[in-house]
């Protein structure tokens, strides 16, 4: 037992290295590949190692709430995990048989059960130590969309070979999407070149759609392509181990006996070792017999000379399943399909997604025929929330595994977030035995359609939240924009999204403020203020920030035109632009942002909405969001210089902007009818001018504002009116 906690700096990801002979520690082309892996995945998730602790944490909460459950005997009946193995292959031989895949997970569970043979290898005195868990892993008899399957996905690609970063996992890089990492244990088998065995993903609070891990084709089982002396099914026994949270025995420090496996009944172990020693073998950290348990499938030996786990080991093992992966426990991937003669289903809602200016819509799904039979009519039946459903009957010809797009009739719903469901029943007039493909959803979103008056300012300061008229688009479900009444530039609260908890690389969050008619205003213009700080230092490379997008719709929501984007340094309202810190703006890191909206101007139905995309950074705010116009008064004849100053008529609170403005001394002064000064300020003597004033505590009236700038003088009219 390693006794301090272990380093993350090379543990993460198991990697083992196909060179390897007879006598200990001879490795001339060792690679360790960890950190190469885990810089991958920190680049994906900066907040990795602190999600990897919590990890860790968690475990230790189940196992002391959990006792019995976690040390279950393996006398009880095992409950089953399905899993789906993709082999992506370029060549023939990369596609190995469906008989090698089998004999993987034959080895899985005889490891995992303490069934193996070469239990007779396990020296004495490690025998009481030596563990299994109460799991058996199947092939997945149904696939995510309800269609029987063997358990094996078969993927040619043109890629050569695969590396750590995970490419193998996704079809766009030239791999295979997972299955629903939620319900299946995913496992990819492929060509990793010629020194890499594979690698694996700790679990995290974060469901990632890369969680398993990936195999080479010739470790993968103990027949068709193996190679020795990795021939025997242990690197797939190593591997899923880390997923399923275990360390190497060694620790990861090298040889400094510092590090630790984060297990009770291992000896303390200086390195990894290789092929496959005599015992006893001792080494600097356990120097007397019976040593250090270079058989345990955590160490770096030969497939031969692995055999066991120890108990605390399978303990972690099943508290991690039940902690990360309960939802695999027992799932619909292991029950096999049946098909039968009449079974229909829907795949997917076309329509509505999105956002919809119009609360009437046509609903549009895919019908598929499941069952063996050539489907003549099925009846749809389709709701929105929780109403009562309508029902619509399709008839025409569909053969089995096919699919046809069927428009509904419209239906009607209401202002704000929407759920619209729609099943099947009755395929070709007969009860449907399987309903568990009958059903799919989508979420929508229907904004205002009754413009808002203008000028427009919201500044959070009441509740309800969001705002009357304003909408929240939250696809996912999770963490969205919200009202934080701690924070404000002014006033009493800000709109506030939380990327700082929110573990959602990608997550896509909006507010929709209420439409407007922009012929009513001269000139308009959207200003807001916003406080922004990076977590991850913007030097690292590559850089990460989460985006805030204004965007705006003409077509009652159908499509949006992008008017700002930022992310990164540019996002960015503070100095230094980045801490490792949850953010919390003071008064002095708002920045206000404008945008103009001329090109709108002839517009009676604009749309508009804030969109926060989150890259798992810091919290973000947003306050004072004003929709005016700019009304441009000038004296061209004495001046030439025009001066655009919004809202006018106000209540006191206006912005003075101009790009004309000559070099020199600069001022403004405000007088009243009579001529009293009651605001006076010198000026930058160069750049463009964009000044906030406050005159909210003075009457109502007439003033008259004089804008000095060198020998120009330029006098405008200012109207207030609370």
């Amino acid at each position: 037992m390693k006794k301090v906690l272990l380093s993350l700096t090379c543990s993460v990801i198991a990697l083992f290295v196909i060179t390897s002979v007879n006598a200990q520690k001879s490795k001339p082309f060792q690679r360790c590949g960890t950190m190469e892996h885990m810089d991958y995945l920190r680049q994906q998730n900066p907040k990795l190692d602190r999600e990897l602790q919590d990890a860790k944490v968690k475990i230790a909460q189940y196992l002391t709430s959990h006792p019995k459950n976690a040390s279950r005997s393996l006398l009880t009946a095992p409950d089953t995990i399905p899993v789906v193995v993709h082999v992506v292959w370029n060549t023939t031989a990369e596609n190995i048989s469906d008989a090698q895949v089998q004999s993987q997970i034959d080895i899985l569970n005889e490891d995992f059960g303490r069934q193996n043979a070469d239990t007779v290898n396990t020296p004495v005195p490690f025998k009481p130590l030596s563990g299994g868990i109460p799991y058996r892993f199947i092939l997945a008899r149904q696939d995510p969309n309800g269609n029987p399957t063997s358990g094996i996905v078969r993927k040619n690609t043109t890629s050569t070979s695969f590396s750590t970063n995970n490419a193998v996992k996704s079809n766009s890089a030239g791999g295979d999407d997972a299955w629903n990492t939620n319900l299946y244990i995913n496992i990819w088998v492929c060509d990793l070149g010629s020194s890499l065995l594979g690698y694996g993903e700790f679990p995290t609070g974060t469901v990632t759609n890369t969680r398993g891990f990936v195999c080479n084709y010739i470790s993968f089982g103990n027949t068709g392509t193996v190679v020795a002396p990795y021939n025997k099914g242990r690197t797939t026994t190593h591997e899923i181990s880390h997923c399923f949270n275990l360390y190497h025995i060694w620790g990861d420090d090298g040889t400094a006996c510092t590090g630790s496996d984060n297990i009770a009944d291992t000896p303390n172990q200086a390195g990894e070792n290789y092929g496959c020693p005599a015992y006893p073998l001792t080494d600097a950290c356990t120097s007397v017999a019976p040593g250090v348990m270079f058989m345990n499938y955590m160490d770096y030996t030969d497939d031969a000379c692995m055999n066991m786990f120890t108990i605390d080991q399978t303990n972690v093992i099943s508290a991690a399943i039940n902690t990360f992966y309960p939802n695999t426990i027992n799932s619909i991937g292991i029950v096999p399909v049946v098909l039968a003669s009449n079974d229909a289903g829907t795949t997917n809602a076309i329509n509505p997604n999105g956002s919809f200016c119009s609360a009437i819509f046509t609903p549009i799904v895919t019908l598929k025929n499941f069952g063996l039979a050539a489907l003549t009519s099925v009846t749809l039946n389709y709701f929105t929330d929780n109403n009562t459903s309508a029902q619509y009957v399709w008839t025409g010809s569909l053969n089995n595994q096919t699919t046809v797009d069927v428009t509904l009739p419209m239906i009607t719903t209401s202002i704000g977030s929407h759920t619209f469901t729609c099943f099947t029943s009755l395929p070709n007039g007969v009860v449907d035995p399987n309903s568990l493909n009958d059903s799919t959803s989508s979420s929508f979103t229907v904004t205002a359609v009754i413009t808002s008056a203008l000028p427009y300012a919201q500044s959070f300061n009441t509740t309800p939240f969001p705002p009357v008229g304003h909408t929240i688009y939250n696809p996912d479900g999770n963490d969205t924009w919200v009202r934080n009444a701690a924070v404000n530039h002014s006033g009493a609260a800000t709109m506030m999204m939380d990327n700082y908890t929110t573990a959602y690389i990608g997550q896509i969050d909006e507010i929709i403020i209420p439409s407007f008619d922009l012929t009513t205003i001269t000139n308009p213009k959207m200003s807001f203020y916003l406080a922004y700080k990076l977590y991850t230092n913007p030097a690292l490379v590559p850089n990460y920030s989460d985006t805030l997008e204004v965007l705006a719709s003409t077509d009652c929501g159908q499509s949006f035109t992008s008017l700002y984007r930022k992310f990164g340094i540019a996002l960015a309202t503070t100095t230094p632009t980045w801490a490792n810190v949850a953010f919390v703006p003071t008064s002095t890191q708002w920045r206000k942002e404008i945008i103009d909206l001329s090109a709108f101007a002839t517009n009676s139905s604009a749309i508009f909405k804030f969109r926060n995309i989150s890259q798992y950074e810091n919290f973000m705010y947003v306050d004072d969001i004003n929709v005016t116009s700019t009304t441009g008064l000038s004296n061209p004849s004495e001046s030439g210089v025009v001066l655009n100053i919004y809202p006018n008529p106000s209540n006191g609170k206006f912005v003075v902007e101009s790009n004309e403005l000559p070099k020199g001394d600069r001022s403004i002064v405000i007088t009243n009818i009579i001529g009293e000064i009651i605001y006076q300020r010198s000026l930058k003597s160069s750049g463009n001018l964009n000044e906030e004033i406050d005159l909210s505590s003075i009457d109502s009236g007439i003033y008259l504002m004089k804008v000095t700038a060198g020998e120009k003088q330029i006098i405008n009219k200012l109207m207030v009116n609370h």
